[in-house]
C-alpha cells in the first residue's frame, strides 16, 4: 500500500487511549499548531500536544511533497461531542492474578497434545 499510494495519512485519537499529552516536539517546527501546545518543560524546550477534544492527522507520505513538509495536523472535535471524551477513564485490560485464570479444558482431545 505504501508503494502505490500518493498520499498516506494516519488518523489518531490518543485521548481515547488515556493519553493527555501526546508526542514531544520542538515548537519551532510546528508553529501552525501553537494553540495545542502544553507548557515547555526542562532545558530541552520541547512541548507536547493537548489531546482532549483533538484528532491527530499524521502525514506519512506525500509523493509530490518537498523534502520538508508539514507532517502533523490537528482538528478539534465538535464542542457538542466533547463531553463524550471527558468521561471517566476506563481500564482497557482487567488486571487478574495468574491464580484466577482457569486452566483450559480440552475435553477428550487433551490427551492428544
Amino acid at each position: 500500500m505504501f508503494h502505490i499510494a500518493d498520499y498516506l495519512y494516519v488518523v489518531h485519537n490518543p485521548h481515547r487511549l488515556g493519553i493527555s499529552e501526546y508526542s514531544r516536539v520542538s515548537p519551532k517546527l510546528y508553529p501552525h499548531l501553537e494553540e495545542f501546545f502544553t507548557e515547555t518543560e526542562g532545558l530541552s524546550k520541547k512541548v507536547s500536544f493537548k489531546t482532549l477534544g483533538n484528532i491527530f492527522f499524521h502525514v506519512l507520505k506525500v509523493r509530490e511533497g518537498e523534502v520538508v513538509y508539514e507532517d502533523i495536523f490537528i482538528e478539534k472535535v465538535k464542542s457538542e461531542n466533547l463531553d463524550l471524551y471527558k468521561r471517566e477513564k476506563i481500564d482497557v485490560v482487567e488486571e487478574k492474578e495468574f491464580d484466577e485464570i482457569p486452566d483450559p479444558d480440552f475435553g477428550e482431545d487433551e490427551e492428544k497434545f
